[in-house]
């Protein structure tokens, strides 16, 4: 974890890896928000991000972009069928889920979520 720390920030460091000199500053600002936590037991980076507009606005329910997202969603899951990579890809998302990099949302949560979209809507 510590060598890939390392390759992380050198990366970041380096304004060649960027296409923007305001990239690169984006990029400087996440690095000076680093910090390598303990979680669990493991190594973990957090990392504060400062985004442009307010969060409560950016991600407000009226805001919500679900139905984009799962049209995509299957979209993806019919290409994975039809070349035979279902299987591993969800093999990835797990080791994601594990990791604790994603988390999967109940039935419950997903319900609440789209209330909230339709009364803000309404």
């Amino acid at each position: 974890m510590q060598g890939m720390c390392h390759q992380l920030l050198q990366i970041l460091q380096n304004p060649r890896n960027h296409k923007s000199y305001a990239a690169y500053q984006a990029y400087q600002r996440m690095y000076a928000d680093m910090e390598l936590v303990e979680v669990n037991g493991q190594q973990r980076i957090q990392c504060q991000y400062t985004y442009r507009e307010p969060i409560e606005e950016k991600f407000a329910p009226q805001n919500s972009n679900m139905d984009e997202a799962l049209k995509a969603t299957n979209g993806v899951i019919q290409r994975l069928l039809k070349i035979g990579k279902l299987d591993e890809f969800n093999l990835q998302i797990k080791d994601m889920e594990n990791m604790g990099t994603i988390q999967r949302l109940t039935e419950q949560e997903v319900k609440d979520l789209q209330n909230k979209i339709i009364i803000s809507i309404s």
